[in-house]
């Protein structure tokens, strides 16, 4: 007769190991639009883009043309974002709020992959009665083009620019509202 401690162990064994393995489970199936979504932690400085100005030119959500130029002129704040980032969902009221106070432009750039994604919550937004002069651009839109490297793989990445459209600062991650007051500074 088999010890009766025999399925035990290897039931905890093969726990241990799904434990372990879920990790790179996640990573090997999850596309670029959910890995992003992981928690965000602190907002964390990155250099790249700063120092150069950003071109931006794409089809906004209510599909007319627009081109980052036209925004010249004020301090703009830019943010890379998708609909399965909760902390991008979140900051949004507070986007809303400051680009109807009309001191700075601001740019959201939903990076899903899917446009129905991005359709549904705009179609949620709409239903709640918001309206904003918030300009939302989808990178998956035909005619989408940006200058950066590539697409922000951290969400929300949020790219603070001068008057004149020269990235001033990028931040990856949860940004807090002194971010929000260090781009109405900007000239």
């Amino acid at each position: 007769m088999p010890p009766t401690h025999c399925p035990r162990v290897i039931r905890l064994t093969c726990a241990t190991l799904l434990c372990l393995s879920m990790p790179a489970l996640w990573a090997q199936t999850a596309g670029p639009s959910r890995t992003a979504s992981a928690p965000a932690a602190a907002a964390a400085p990155s250099q790249e883009g700063v120092g150069s100005t950003l071109e931006l030119r794409g089809r906004t959500a209510e599909d007319r043309a627009f081109d980052l130029q036209s925004a010249r002129g004020k301090p703009t704040l830019v943010m890379y974002w998708n609909v399965a980032c909760l902390v991008c969902k979140t900051k949004m009221p507070d986007l809303r709020k400051l680009a109807d106070a009309g001191a700075i432009n601001v740019i959201t750039v939903a990076t899903d992959r899917d446009g129905k994604d991005l359709a549904a919550y705009m179609k949620v937004l709409s239903a709640t009665g918001a309206s904003s002069k918030l300009v939302q651009v989808w990178t998956g839109a035909p005619g989408y083009k940006d200058s950066l490297a590539s697409t922000p793989q951290r969400m929300p990445t949020t790219l603070l620019l001068d008057a004149k459209g020269t990235v001033r600062e990028r931040i990856e991650g949860r940004f807090d509202d002194a971010a929000l007051s260090r781009v109405g500074a900007l000239k």
